[in-house]
């Protein structure tokens, strides 16, 4: 597959759903923010980028930058730190005509900068609400230096330091070994789960494992917890460490492109999908077992029980789709069904069927479908016209459930496809969904406001349904009678039985979490760092 055709498979699904490529995690659109205690508006521009800065339409200034100072073309400083509500002022000096080109914020971000190029003598003024990390340059002076970085953070005085743990993780012996927990995508472990949710332990990305001057680009998907280890990526790196204390245990490379889906773990060996393939790697040391290549990308985690280990990929140019059946220990690959749409979302796995949501994009004459293929033949079983573009399919007793994104929630027998209920989420279904003790849970967008709901497994009759306060990342993981969730960088927690917020915390960290994974009494979280959280020693 091209370069091109690559890209754009991965601009096709992070516009599909509505995640920023600089935000560390899947998400939901719309800007809110990110806890009871964030600012409860987004970017905003507070001035005009012609003349001086309007003080009185903007947040206090907690950094004022000189560009071009003392004839030298760059940024003075290029690094600042801000409280949300801070404004940063940047004042043009010299000869050279200078902007202010934004090349990453946060996902929740706004922020425009200043395109056109302002000589000496311009001010300008922008106020900084959401929390992040967003990055700039002057377009015409960037490769000789002229880039700034603007940290949004609760302790501006400490960006980069480790931050004061709160509490300890004992031994971790439960596992969360692979995308929602399980092959079937349950999103639901007996281990037990945090009361409260205290800083633990904090493990920045940095050294060998970053390339450049920037920390590594962290992984997307959730991280994976096996053997005592949480196993996570960087764009160029795998790497282990001990879920006790965020040490690491070992650290190694991979050929063959980025990581970009999830991983998955089975026995001893760490499953890694990237732009080129499949490989497997020791957990107890990171060496590689074997290595399978395909020509086409793989975008979404594996799933993998002791018989079969399932991967789909996509061919960005002819947006086509082929789900791949492998020998977990070999690699060697039994079967292959491909789709005329794509599949992005992790499959789901029983006994007897691999079942794919299939999605098409743009306007192409094609339908898209939740299918069911023989686990042992790669034959297809039925499948299931949907309306709109179904999410990772979840497998509940005799049922698969799928949340599509015009909002519908659906149960189809998993003998025959046939709907079994259906339930009505909101105008925007998100997220694949989770289900324990008889209840799915899932979330959607209600109007402008996100939501958290849940239903009966068997009939689809409604449980109860909250609004929440901010936008969630689209993983839950249910453990111990509660929902553990994401926001920007809070982690929540709510009752299963009542949807009732029962405890959440705000951690300063720069981009946005990932969806979080439970084991042993802490909740885990990746990102481009990775956090442990768990409940008083």
């Amino acid at each position: 597959m091209s370069q091109e055709g690559r890209n754009h498979t991965r601009r096709g699904l992070l516009g599909l759903l509505g995640a920023s490529a600089t935000a560390g995690c899947l998400r939901l659109t719309e800007d809110t923010t990110t806890s009871q205690e964030s600012p409860t508006s987004t970017e905003t521009e507070r001035t005009e980028t012609t003349g001086t800065s309007d003080s009185a339409s903007s947040g206090p200034v907690g950094a004022t930058v000189q560009i071009e100072p003392d004839d030298e073309l760059g940024f003075e400083p290029s690094e600042v730190a801000l409280e949300p509500g801070e404004a940063v002022r940047w004042t043009w000096n010299g000869d050279a005509g200078h902007n202010l080109h934004v090349t990453s914020q946060p996902s929740d971000a706004d922020w425009s900068g200043v395109e056109e190029l302002q000589e000496s003598g311009h001010e300008y003024v922008h106020t900084f609400d959401v929390y992040g990390t967003y990055e700039y340059e002057c377009q015409p002076h960037a490769r000789t230096g002229a880039v700034g970085t603007v940290v949004v953070t609760d302790n501006p005085d400490g960006v980069g330091e480790q931050y004061a743990t709160e509490t300890s993780v004992e031994g971790v012996a439960d596992a969360w070994p692979q995308f929602a927990f399980d092959a079937a995508n349950s999103a639901s472990s007996s281990t037990t789960g945090p009361e409260t949710l205290l800083p633990a332990w904090r493990h920045q990305l940095s050294g060998e494992q970053a390339t450049g001057r920037e920390p590594a680009r962290g992984a997307s998907y959730p991280p994976v917890v096996a053997d005592g280890r949480l196993v996570s990526t960087t764009e160029s790196q795998l790497l282990a460490l001990d879920a006790a204390t965020g040490g690491i245990d070992w650290v190694t490379g991979y050929d063959g492109g980025d990581a970009f889906g999830g991983l998955a773990v089975s026995d001893d060996t760490v499953y890694v999908p990237r732009a080129s393939g499949l490989s497997a790697h020791r957990l107890s040391s990171g060496t590689r077992r074997w290595q399978a290549t395909f020509e086409n990308a793989v975008l979404s985690g594996p799933a993998v029980t002791a018989d079969a280990l399932v991967v789909a990929t996509n061919d960005g140019d002819s947006q086509t789709g082929t789900v791949r059946c492998l020998d977990p220990s070999s690699g060697d690959q039994r079967w292959t069904y491909e789709f005329e749409s794509v599949v992005f979302w992790p499959l789901a796995v029983d006994e007897d069927a691999v079942y794919a949501a299939v999605q098409v994009f743009g306007d192409r004459d094609r339908t898209s479908t939740v299918a069911a293929l023989d686990v042992a033949s790669g034959d297809a079983l039925w499948t299931f016209d949907a309306e709109d573009a179904p999410i990772s399919p979840t497998v509940v007793d005799d049922a698969v459930v799928v949340l599509d994104q015009s909002g519908t929630a659906y149960a189809l027998s998993r003998s025959t496809g046939q709907v079994q209920w259906t339930y009505d989420a909101g105008d925007q279904g998100v997220g694949s969904v989770g289900v324990a003790d008889g209840t799915v849970v899932g979330y959607a967008r209600s109007g402008d406001a996100p939501v958290m709901w849940a239903v009966e497994a068997v009939s689809g009759s409604e449980q109860w349904r909250t609004e929440l306060d901010e936008t969630a990342a689209i993983a839950p993981a249910i453990a111990d009678g509660r929902i553990y969730t994401t926001a920007g960088t809070t982690v929540l927690a709510h009752r299963l039985d009542s949807g009732e917020r029962v405890a959440e915390r705000r951690v300063t960290a720069p981009g946005s979490f990932t969806g979080p994974v439970v084991a042993d009494g802490a909740v885990f979280v990746g990102g481009t760092e990775i956090h442990a959280l768990a409940a008083d020693d």
